[in-house]
């Protein structure tokens, strides 16, 4: 133990948080994708699907760490490892799950056994104390006056702040102030966006939207695709701020074509195609409907369009 330390209370706090964020920022786009502006609130629904992002993938991701590098990200950053208690040697299988398991028991009396590194003389938390493991790293990490133990709290504190921005995009994506990617029905638009498209005279004040999704991933109104009872229209904001635009109004198109596809995650994509009289595409877009609604979006446009073609 000449060369080597027991890490202490702070520096796996700092590791932890790092760790937190990093799986944070992995786990949130897949429920994002999934549900939508409502992930914060879906992601802890009791589904197969959850509980496999949730649980069994963390579960399987740090051990797999943990048998390769005997460290998660967070203590990589401060060349921590664990190790067996006794030979300080690589820990087996066994003695990472049952860490991985303990640490239910460190959380259950107000985190008692996570500040146990505090104040005992190996720093082991109860989790390590079950599976009989230490978390060292070399000594001079220590002495080196802020390489390390410095790189831990910077770092540890960009964790935090992302973290909050994650906290904050995912306020403001419920609260509906910013898009969430789906292709919004007129019940579900917020009435404001509807007021600034037709301040900016995308919407025509004689008709009716349907449906809209925004391509801006700040904002509803810099660029997007609407359909209202006439037209199929496309604009986008450019580096001056003006804003160019493409209409296509329903009786003049010649051909149109909605091709659903479904993928994993219950992840839905619409490719619409609209076509000029000479057969040539003149528009392609993509589109993300939620909740399994491609089909009755396309059965709808497709009525509107035969309709609007006699």
């Amino acid at each position: 133990m000449e060369d080597l330390q027991y890490v202490g209370f702070w520096s796996r706090f700092w590791a932890s948080v790092v760790d937190i964020i990093i799986l944070m920022m992995l786990i949130y786009p897949l429920f994002y994708l999934m549900y939508g502006s409502a992930f914060l609130e879906r992601a802890s629904d009791f589904t197969l699907v959850n509980n496999l992002i949730n649980y069994l993938l963390p579960f399987i991701a740090v051990i797999i760490l943990w048998r390769s590098r005997g460290a998660t990200p967070g203590k990589m950053l401060i060349k921590a490892t664990i190790v067996d208690a006794e030979s300080l040697s690589e820990p087996s299988t066994k003695q990472l799950v049952i860490r991985y398991f303990a640490y239910i028991l460190s959380a259950i009396p107000l985190f008692l056994g996570y500040f146990w590194a505090g104040w005992d003389k190996k720093k082991q938390t109860w989790h390590d104390k079950l599976a009989h493991t230490v978390v060292i790293q070399p000594r001079k990490v220590k002495k080196s006056k802020g390489t390390g133990s410095y790189l831990a709290v910077g770092v540890g504190i960009f964790a935090i702040v992302a973290f909050g921005m994650l906290v904050i995009l995912g306020v403001m994506l419920q609260s509906g102030m910013m898009p969430d990617g789906d292709l919004y029905d007129l019940k579900k638009l917020p009435p404001k966006v509807v007021t600034s498209l037709k301040q900016k005279y995308i919407l025509r004040e004689d008709e009716v939207l349907r449906y809209y999704q925004s391509e801006s991933i700040f904002s509803f109104t810099n660029s997007g695709v609407l359909f209202t009872d006439k037209a199929i229209r496309y604009f986008e904001t450019d580096d001056k701020d003006e804003l160019l635009e493409w209409n296509f109004p329903l009786k003049d198109i010649a051909k149109l074509t909605l091709d659903v596809q479904k993928y994993l995650l219950d992840i839905e994509i619409v490719t619409m195609t609209v076509y000029n009289e000479e057969g040539e595409a003149d528009f392609i877009i993509g589109l993300t409907p939620k909740k399994n609604r491609g089909k009755a979006f396309k059965t709808d446009l497709m009525k509107r369009w035969h309709n609007a073609k006699k």
